[in-house]
């Protein structure tokens, strides 16, 4: 999903609202991780049931 979206014809009314929970380690000075669990927020479900995301984070 977007944070912003310039929509399509015909799919007005089709909104989905989603929050996530996220968690984030940092380790040292140039690693960061996280762990990002997301679910819609309306009933208005779409491709997104739910939906765990993992990201990391170098710094150099």
């Amino acid at each position: 999903m977007d944070l912003f979206d310039f929509g399509a014809p015909g799919i007005a009314g089709n909104d989905v609202v989603t929050g996530a929970w996220e968690l984030k380690y940092k380790p040292g000075d140039h690693l960061e991780v996280g762990l990002a669990y997301e679910i819609p927020w309306n009933q208005r479900r779409d491709i997104l049931q739910d939906r765990l995301s993992l990201d990391l984070i170098i710094r150099f």
